[in-house]
C-alpha cells in the first residue's frame, strides 16, 4: 500500500502519532505504520526523540522544529509531502 500525500509535516506527525498509538489497527493501516516507521527511523536519533516528545520547554521546540526540517526533507525525497 503506498502512503497518501500529506499537506504538512505535522499533518504527517500526527498521523504517525494516531496510528502509533491506536489500540486496534487493520491490515493496511499495519502497513502504513511500517513505512511511516522505516521513515521516521531514517532519521537521527535525537530528531527521532525530539519529534515524540511532547515537551515544552524551548530548547525542545527548537529540537523538534529541526527535526520536522529534517523529517520534511524526507518526505520531499519520497514525493509524500504536498508543499
Amino acid at each position: 500500500m503506498k502512503l497518501q500525500t500529506y499537506s504538512s509535516v505535522s499533518a504527517f506527525v500526527a498521523h504517525f502519532r494516531s496510528l502509533k498509538t491506536a489500540r486496534i489497527r487493520t491490515a493496511d493501516e499495519e502497513q502504513i505504520l511500517a513505512q511511516m516507521s522505516a521513515i521516521v527511523a531514517s532519521l537521527h536519533e535525537p530528531e527521532r526523540s525530539a519529534l515524540e516528545s511532547d515537551e515544552q520547554t524551548s530548547t525542545a521546540r527548537r529540537r523538534r522544529e529541526h527535526a520536522q526540517l529534517s523529517l520534511r526533507r524526507q518526505l520531499i525525497a519520497r514525493a509524500i509531502l504536498n508543499g
